[in-house]
């Protein structure tokens, strides 16, 4: 028995130095009898001939195994017949020491390579005498005295294919292959290189090629473990001592994974294992769960699969390692990504293709020779449809961690937080995969002790094993991980490549920043609570959406400008600690067909993985309602719409759509939406405050003599009071420089105070020049008021009056009335009446005073906004009407066919709660190409009255 893999080795050699004795001795006329290769050979005589080469057919049926002998033969390379019969014991003696050495567990490295390939004793011959010279100097003597030199000589083609006819060209052995198949290219010992040809010149038959052992090989036998150098920048040894339920996935993985554990247990056939899912989803980390933690495992980059020669050395040395090999990211070289993606080189958009790559089912069928199981990982799902001949097959998917699985992760770290809820925080706000939470752990451990700065993180490598952690600033820390340490952490394993295609968004803003009606304000709580604890309410309570259907958040905020829908989305960011992104529609929507819904798959995937808020300013424009299709622009506008409301179902993050229309969104993104909330414009109350607030505290104000109440009613949006106080500033130091801002003398600002009568002027400028529509009249301030020379009047004032707000003077002697508290635009224009409302119609039980109009008036203004084709007149709707809004296209047509009231407006009903009008609507249909819903002939419209705003209409009908 051999007790060491040099004591195999040795006896080999002692065999094929007594059979090229023999050779040497009675096949080569020689001067020197005395030759001999191995010491204390037997005496016996060795003069009968034994099997014999000399003419070219003898050579080739020999080196095709079919030698016969014959008579007539000359005499050539030979053994002699006792030589034969001692090299069969010898080679059976070697044999029965090889099986004990594999029953006492002794590591044979010859062995390996045997097993691993396949090799016939012919093979491991014709290895052996190519790799004597590289051992043994006598040896290479020895092939040039068989040769005739004299001189110490390599093995060549040649020489081999005589010394193999010698030793195996007479054999009866079925199992042996003929000694021409063992030099063949397709041979395993070329195959896998363990043997390399060297050809000599162009001018040299190849028969003469030199054959060498390759350098790893001789290394390898020698007792070297090191990595094969041509492997070694490509390929790690990793040893792992994991089990499957040292992991964490959801019950619906795990189940699976040990039914694999089972099925590959009971059998001793290697498996090819396909992991699939995500990067970090734990796919990369089963390889070392399925193997012994003896087994090494080795590990690299699919693309080696890209390189023959670099393939054939990574099966070669899974077998001389005795290891396993995982080979991840196998997309990149089948090109199955499916769908858009992010460069994450330069951020520019790719669309990937599969073309000209191999398929799954290929790469396997080439795996199938290595020597144990294969771990491969890929993004995508695989059915296999193939037949192996040494490996089974075994296919999982590990899903993106849910809620519940996130969690669990991290109840892992739990005495490390400062709080307990921060745990569930982290787990519902950041969608990480198993392997960025346990990184953003180890990186919130190190904020912790070093309070480094963000940015800093970027130069910082974070250990990706926890043995590296230990004595470290990586090392665990007790409850000292505080909610900056662990979002700032998660952000930094979040997707980073949105800023391709939104812009990054400050988020500064709290709710003490807005001015808000109670209502919209207490919408936007119940969204922020919705985001903090969807996570929670989906796993934990069983309200998770069924199916594919994503538990994402969309959430749309409508209303006038300057009415704080951007500066909400800011809040909820800050809010909820998550980054916040405008969408930039340049960088969306591209003129070639196919080319946007691309782009916008892009940025929807990305948003879910960068754990950010997504912020579609001006929705209307992606979002906006689908059209008849007339053209090709239709038609592709549409599929657009269409994509969007599809991929929604799905979509798992948080996006935030802002919009001045609510009407212009397709209805069908309405059902998709979980929230719409209104921002109109603040009640008086408010306004008085914001007023009060605006001013910055590094300005000198005169507040004193304020009339808040007075600011207070006039209907404008935040926005538009803070470009109004900025108006006031400019007014002000203006007038302190005698109306000269531009002087070459130095400005002082120190005597500088704005006052409320700068504050009058910026409201009067704001009218004039500001684009700033306000409906307030300034009354007892008529005189604190500019005056200019040149000003005229266009028309007579009673005509003004009749245009501006009907004929309603005799009943409301107070003066104009306000707008619409509320809901009134400050660009839009105030909220106008022009229709003749009887004065017998004016009763107390019909008219609000919260807003002075007539529900004849409402009706009549609304139908006027209607014919000029203005969205506006949607502002006159109860917020729980029931009648539909107008799209953009049904108003262009209403514009064009002239829309107007053709009878007396009657009342039918008269009730303090609701009052029914009916009258006829005329509609030149002859000028538009189709019929517009929702405009009868003979329409009945029911209105009823808001608190605080007035008469709203609540349905349209026809009677």
């Amino acid at each position: 028995m051999y007790d060491h893999f040099a004591d195999r080795l040795q006896a080999e050699f002692d065999r094929l130095l007594f059979a090229l004795e023999s050779i040497i001795t009675h096949g080569i006329e020689t001067d020197d009898s005395s030759f001999e290769l191995v010491a204390e050979r037997s005496n016996e005589s060795l003069s009968t001939p034994g099997f014999e080469l000399q003419s070219l057919g003898s050579k080739i049926r020999a080196l095709n195994g079919e030698t016969e002998h014959s008579d007539d033969d000359e005499r050539g390379l030979a053994i002699g017949e006792a030589d034969r019969t001692d090299l069969e014991a010898y080679t059976a003696e070697l044999e029965s020491n090889i099986q004990q050495a594999r029953e006492q567990g002794v590591d044979l490295r010859l062995d390996r390579l045997v097993s691993a390939f396949d090799l016939s004793r012919t093979h491991l011959d014709a290895f052996l005498l190519a790799l004597g010279p590289v051992l043994d100097r006598s040896v290479s003597v020895a092939y040039g005295r068989i040769r005739g030199t004299g001189q110490p000589q390599l093995p060549t083609v040649d020489l081999l294919e005589d010394l193999l006819v010698v030793l195996h060209g007479s054999t009866d052995n079925d199992d042996s292959e003929p000694p021409g198949e063992v030099l063949a290219s397709p041979s395993p010992l070329f195959e896998y290189g363990l043997l390399e040809r060297q050809h000599r010149s162009e001018n040299v038959s190849p028969v003469y090629d030199t054959v060498t052992v390759d350098e790893r090989i001789v290394q390898f036998l020698k007792g070297d473990d090191s990595l094969d150098p041509i492997l070694s920048e490509r390929v790690s040894i990793e040893h792992h001592d994991r089990t499957l339920s040292d992991l964490v996935f959801d019950d619906e993985t795990t189940a699976p994974l040990e039914a694999i554990e089972q099925r590959t247990n009971a059998t001793d056939v290697p498996s090819i294992y396909y992991f699939s899912g995500e990067d970090g989803t734990g796919k990369n980390s089963l390889p070392g769960a399925f193997s012994d933690p003896e087994t090494p495992v080795l590990r690299a980059d699919a693309t080696v699969l890209e390189d023959t020669d670099l393939t054939t050395h990574l099966i070669r040395e899974a077998a001389l390692q005795e290891a396993a090999i995982h080979l991840e990211g196998l997309e990149s070289v089948t090109g199955d990504e499916e769908g858009p993606t992010i460069d994450e080189e330069d951020g520019t958009l790719e669309i990937t293709t599969a073309e000209d790559r191999p398929s799954v089912d290929t790469i396997v069928e080439r795996l199938d020779d290595a020597p144990g199981d294969v771990f491969l990982s890929h993004t995508d799902e695989w059915k296999p449809d193939i037949d192996l001949e040494a490996h089974g097959v075994e296919t999982a998917h590990c899903p993106f961690p849910e809620y519940d699985t996130r969690l669990a992760i991290w109840e892992e770290y739990r005495t490390e937080f400062a709080e307990d809820s921060l745990l569930e925080n982290v787990a519902t706000n950041f969608r990480l995969a198993q392997r960025d939470i346990r990184r953003a752990v180890k990186t919130a451990r190190y904020l912790c002790r070093t309070d480094a700065a963000t940015e800093d993180l970027k130069n910082v490598a974070v250990p990706d094993t926890d043995h590296e952690e230990i004595s470290t600033v990586f090392a665990p820390v007790d409850d000292a991980l505080e909610r900056e340490h662990c979002y700032e952490a998660c952000k930094r394993y979040s997707a980073s490549n949105l800023e391709a295609l939104a812009e990054p968004m400050e988020t500064g803003y709290t709710f003490e920043d807005i001015y808000l009606n109670d209502k919209p304000k207490t919408h936007l709580r119940e969204l922020c609570g919705h985001l903090q604890y969807r996570g929670q309410v989906t796993s934990e309570w069983g309200f998770g959406e069924p199916g594919d259907r994503g538990d994402g958040v969309v959430a749309m905020f409508y209303g006038p400008p300057g009415t704080g829908k951007t500066m909400a989305a800011e809040i909820i960011a800050n809010e909820t600690g998550l980054d916040l992104y405008r969408v930039d529609l340049s960088q969306i929507v591209n003129k070639y067909i196919g080319e946007t819904e691309s782009r916008l798959a892009a940025l929807l995937e990305e948003a879910e993985r960068s754990n950010a808020i997504l912020l579609f300013d001006e929705a209307d424009s992606l979002f906006g309602e689908r059209t008849d299709v007339g053209d090709s622009t239709d038609r592709y506008a549409n599929n657009v719409t269409n994509f969007l409301l599809q991929r929604l179902e799905s979509f798992d993050g948080i996006a935030l759509l802002t919009t001045n229309k609510r009407s212009g969104i397709d209805p069908a993104f309405k059902r998709r939406i979980a929230h719409s909330i209104l921002f109109d414009v603040p009640q008086e109350r408010i306004r008085q405050r914001i007023w009060q607030e605006v001013w910055p505290d590094e300005a000198t104000v005169d507040t004193d003599n304020f009339d808040y109440e007075f600011l207070g009613r006039i209907v404008v949006t935040p926005a538009i009071v803070r470009k109004i106080t900025k108006y006031a500033a400019y007014i002000a130091t203006t007038e302190a420089h005698d109306g000269h801002p531009l002087a070459d003398s130095s400005i002082d600002f120190d005597g500088v105070t704005i006052t409320f009568d700068h504050v009058l002027l910026a409201l009067q400028y704001a009218t004039e020049a500001g684009g700033v529509a306000i409906e307030q009249d300034f009354l007892q301030y008529e005189d604190k008021l500019r005056s200019y020379e040149n000003q005229r009047v266009s028309r007579e004032w009673e005509e003004e009056l009749s245009r501006k707000y009907g004929n309603e003077t005799d009943t409301d002697s107070s003066g104009p009335e306000d707008g619409l508290d509320g809901d009134s635009d400050a660009d839009a224009g105030p909220l106008e009446s022009n229709a003749d409302t009887p004065s017998n119609k004016r009763t107390a039980s019909s008219t609000n005073p919260d807003d002075g109009r007539s529900p004849e008036a409402v009706v009549s203004e609304f139908v006027s906004r209607l014919a000029d084709g203005d969205d506006s007149a949607h502002r006159f709707y109860h917020p729980r009407s029931i009648a539909d809004e107008f799209t953009s296209k049904e108003l262009a047509m209403l514009e064009h066919g002239e829309l107007a009231i053709g009878s007396d407006i009657e009342r039918v009903r008269d009730a303090s709660d609701r009052v029914v009008l009916e009258f006829d609507q005329e509609l030149n249909t002859e000028d538009i190409p189709e019929r517009v819903d929702g405009v009868p002939a003979n329409a009945t419209y029911e209105l009823r009255p808001v608190e605080g705003e007035g008469w709203r209409i609540f349905s349209i009908s026809e009677r």
